[in-house]
């Protein structure tokens, strides 16, 4: 599962992973109108649970930074880091769209019970069949 963050702020910002207190660089953002990418599509392992992505502001890392979990990560295709003042970051997501996958588990479902109805139609026995299992059983 992909996921793309962008860079929407004057600063450049570095993305870490974090599982268990220790973290790891991941890549780093350029700003929005610098000359570096300011975007960067991660690919999520979606069986990595319990991790915390951590976004901080270069080169004032230990200033605040901006926590972005892997269900977050799960529920957004884009994640925007915007400055709402100047020194504070936030983030905003665009989230993935599941009305296709509802649709389809929909229509499936329909398949299914239809299918079923079909069998259950079918799977009746002629009266003189019934009759004949029912005297060899007793």
């Amino acid at each position: 599962m992909k996921t793309k963050f962008i860079n929407g702020t004057s600063s450049e910002i570095t993305l870490k992973e974090a599982n268990s207190g220790i973290q790891r660089f991941l890549f780093k953002l350029g700003r929005r109108d610098g000359p570096s990418t300011s975007s960067y599509t991660m690919e999520l392992d979606t069986n990595a649970t319990y991790r915390e992505y951590h976004l901080f502001v270069i080169p004032s890392c230990s200033a605040g930074s901006i926590i972005v979990s892997s269900d977050h990560l799960v529920d957004h295709k884009v994640i925007t880091i915007t400055e709402i003042e100047s020194g504070v970051f936030a983030w905003k997501g665009t989230p993935r769209k599941y009305e296709a996958v509802t649709k389809k588990a929909d229509q499936s479902e329909q398949a299914c019970s239809s299918s079923e109805g079909q069998a259950g139609a079918s799977s009746k026995l002629p009266r003189w069949v019934s009759r004949g299992i029912s005297f060899l059983m007793s």
